[in-house]
């Protein structure tokens, strides 16, 4: 190709780099051995800009700009916030284990080696077969997962639970505190229209080959929450786990497409997550090596195995699939891009997968009004496994990385100028694009103001989330047309009409005029309001005998609440003999103070024990299928009642905490008449005290109400049960009916048949099971029978 550059600084290149040299073991099955590492060719001129003229056919077939060295090969890309682009995935010498470096590209500097900063990654997270977004709330980039390899005793080729933050800002990357649940090789990230990221699929490690049947949900304050109730192997199972095909639908749920058994899926986070089955992908299977791109609100081109395309339209609750035109032939491992006018453009692949001599160096263009293919220029390079394709601000694509493992490793990268940017004359000259004078604040559901140079007549206005490509699968692209009007250079445009269609983060705005010709994209963010902060948190604490009858220890939550919270905690482990129970006071947003006390008339030396507290927002607040209802009332030793916001379904169990300190003496709740509507709450000293007439002052009494059944909470699963069977001061087992790992349990007492103080124990808790009792005080005679009491429980652990 015979390219005429317009703005050129001429560097000489060293020499290519020798072929030959070999790369490291091939991360799957369907790579060959072998590869040749490509820089850019040596006998080629570096050029300062990407804008080149063409030949005569340009505004038919677009054209390539020569290759250019990349300091690393490009298995991820993705366009940051300010236009620039992040790419990472190998060494310098193009090796995927060894994937602890990164590079920002500034295209405002063109294709020259001072546009690159390349620079190390901190944190020692092997970066190679991770997944990556853009933070919609911050702007950082989010990367999940990635290779053990690097860390001291690790297997090559898998997983690991890390997450890092590339800060554009800084260019530094940080680890973030909260590491996934599972370790994730091959997953996909997914914005919601929350702002949260869903990360979902992946493997844990390449042999056996196990995948990771459990998505999570990112929150920018509660960390991470599992999806307990999508879990699945018909979604995430055998092939199936491999970078995920979804999207958010504009119903808000995620649209998936499990390649293989072509089930196609929707799949609801809130809360633990549910999966519904939308019926069976028709025609030729789809596979981790087809490419598809989200070209306008709700539709989806798939492309699949034999070169076939169709367009998945999930604008319904039932998805409808209808075939279109066919590629010229099947290209394994190619990218799909969405360009500035809507059209889909695929660049790379081959015909017989992996394979070098069927390698198609073409780029196919297809468009969405007429449902046709045309071919495009011929690239340069081969771009195959573990390429990468982005379309930029200046609505070229930019195409890099291929290999590693071969059969060449691509240590370079070229640009398209698709058709749309040259004149219809045959000249081969750039036409003259619209351009974007000013661009008003861009929200959702109204209109916004743009303007134009003057005497630009614009056709259309696109919509184009930037780009974060890997694996042939653009994770965040997807494309629309907005409404507008003109009058004169003044455009008012609708903006999309909510975040299930336009899912926060940044995107780029292109005018087009009435030839065709895009402007320069505008890059802005869509935002929506922070994700609220969690209502409801739970922790485990040890106390030390240490504690007792001494100062008070500092309980610190583990993000803060918007409001003050209540607190309570569950009964105390039996690993001390005499009665204990706990005291609390001083709760703020942070956290609270805690004391681990005995009767008075104990010594008050005591050994360490265990408990688990919950603490919630005021109100009620709904954790899956469990509703709650927090709150907060004075007591003292008369029987007080206290009515529910809201009637429940069934009589909830309710925990009590004294959460003050105006009276010293020990003193603990007893509750009467709990139902459905309210329960009655007073103090009780110990005994002695009691019936010697003495009285306890007023203290704050908190207090949570929760019905039962089972529930989500900080990603962990929760069950609440009231026990059918009485308990008293004999001890009785308790069944979890499932497993919950380093589980937390809460245990209290509902009713007051004794009149003598009693405070619930526990003691041997495991992931199934444990045992519960009441156990009374001496402090006016020996004898600790007490009448049966009704008890309720909750377990809180991870599955």
């Amino acid at each position: 190709m015979i390219l005429a550059v317009l703005t050129v600084l001429l560097l000489a290149l060293a020499g290519a780099l020798a072929p030959g040299r070999a790369s490291a073991q091939v991360p799957d099955e369907d790579a060959p051995a072998g590869p040749v590492i490509e820089g850019a060719d040596s006998d080629r001129e570096v050029e300062r800009a990407t804008d080149v003229v063409g030949e005569s056919d340009a505004h038919k077939v677009g054209v390539w700009t020569d290759p250019v060295e990349w300091p690393l090969s490009a298995i991820h890309a993705i366009v940051l916030p300010d236009g620039k682009v992040l790419t990472y995935g190998t060494d310098g010498a193009g090796q995927e284990l060894n994937a602890f470096s990164y590079d920002i590209w500034d295209p405002a500097k063109g294709l020259t080696p001072d546009s690159h900063t390349t620079l190390p990654v901190e944190t020692s997270t092997n970066l190679f077969c991770s997944a990556q977004t853009v933070l919609p709330w911050s702007g950082q980039v989010m990367i999940t997962g990635g290779d053990q390899n690097g860390f001291p005793g690790a297997t090559q080729f898998n997983s690991v639970t890390d997450v890092n933050l590339f800060d554009p800002s800084s260019r530094t990357v940080s680890r973030l505190a909260d590491s996934t649940s599972r370790g994730r090789w091959y997953p996909t990230v997914t914005t919601l229209p929350s702002g949260e990221i869903l990360l979902h699929g992946g493997r844990l490690q390449r042999s056996p080959s196990t995948p990771v049947l459990l998505p999570e949900v990112y929150h920018p304050t509660n960390g991470w929450r599992q999806l307990t109730n999508a879990e699945s192997s018909d979604v995430y199972g055998s092939g199936r786990w491999w970078y995920p095909r979804s999207w958010v639908r504009p119903d808000g749920n995620v649209f998936i497409l499990s390649k293989g058994s072509q089930a196609m899926w929707s799949l609801d986070t809130d809360g633990a997550g549910s999966l519904t089955n939308l019926g069976t992908y028709p025609g030729k299977s789809t596979s981790n090596a087809t490419p598809a791109a989200m070209f306008d609100i709700g539709k989806i081109l798939m492309t699949t195995e034999g070169g076939t395309a169709s367009v998945i339209d999930v604008n319904r609750r039932t998805p409808t699939v209808t075939p279109t035109a066919s590629l010229s032939s099947y290209r394994g491992w190619s990218d799909a891009t969405v360009l500035a006018d809507g059209q889909v453009l695929v660049t790379g692949g081959a015909s017989k997968r992996q394979q070098l001599d069927h390698a198609v160096y073409t780029a196919e263009l297809w468009n969405p009004d007429t449902g046709k293919w045309r071919t495009g220029a011929s690239a340069s390079k081969a771009r195959l496994y573990h390429s990468s394709a982005v379309l930029l601000p200046d609505a070229t694509v930019l195409t890099s990385g291929g290999g590693p493992p071969g059969p060449v490793v691509n240590l370079n990268a070229e640009i398209y100028h698709p058709p749309y940017l040259y004149k219809k004359d045959g000249s081969g000259e750039f036409a003259d694009r619209p351009t974007i004078a000013d661009l008003g604040k861009v929200g959702y559901g109204g209109a916004f103001p743009v303007d134009v140079g003057a005497g630009q007549k614009i056709s259309k206005v696109a919509l184009v989330r930037t780009g974060s490509v890997t694996h042939s699968f653009d994770m965040d692209q997807r494309f629309m047309e907005l409404d507008f009007t003109q009058s004169g250079s003044r455009l008012t445009v609708s903006g999309p009409r909510n975040a299930n269609v336009a899912p926060p983060g940044p995107y780029m705005l292109f005018v087009i005029d009435e030839h065709g010709v895009p402007s320069v994209g505008e890059l802005f963010r869509m935002t929506v309001a922070p994700p609220a902060a969690a209502a409801v948190q739970t922790g485990n604490l040890t106390i030390a005998n240490t504690d007792v009858g001494g100062e008070w220890i500092t309980a610190t939550f583990k993000r803060p609440f918007a409001r003050r919270p209540v607190v309570t905690v569950g009964a105390v482990s039996r690993n001390g003999g005499d009665p204990a129970m706990v005291r609390v006071r001083n709760v703020t947003k942070t956290g609270f103070q805690l004391k681990l006390t005995e009767w008075d008339y104990d010594d008050g030396e005591h050994m360490r024990e265990s408990l688990t507290y919950l603490a919630a927002e005021p109100g009620r607040h709904r954790l899956g299928d469990v509703t709650i209802e927090a709150g907060a009332v004075t007591a003292n030793d008369d029987l007080r009642s206290v009515a529910y916001a809201k009637t429940f379904a069934s009589a909830p169990i309710v925990l009590s905490q004294v959460a003050s300190d105006f009276d010293p003496t020990t003193v603990v709740t007893r509750l009467a008449n709990a139902g459905t509507t309210g329960f009655k709450v007073r103090l009780q000293e110990q005994e002695a005290a009691v019936k010697a007439g003495q009285r306890h002052g007023e203290e704050t009494v908190h207090y949570i109400a929760l019905s039962t059944g089972l529930g989500e909470l900080d990603g962990q699963r929760l069950k609440v049960r009231r026990m059918g069977v009485i308990t008293s001061h004999k001890w009785r087992r308790i069944l979890f009916r499932s497993a919950y790992a380093d589980p937390g349990l809460i245990v209290a007492e509902q009713t007051s048949k004794g009149a003598d103080p009693v405070v619930p124990r526990y003691r041997r808790l495991t992931t199934t099971t444990a045992e519960v009792q009441v156990q009374e005080e001496k402090s006016h005679d020996s004898e600790v029978t007490h009448a049966k009491e009704r008890l309720g429980w909750v377990v809180i652990g991870a599955r």
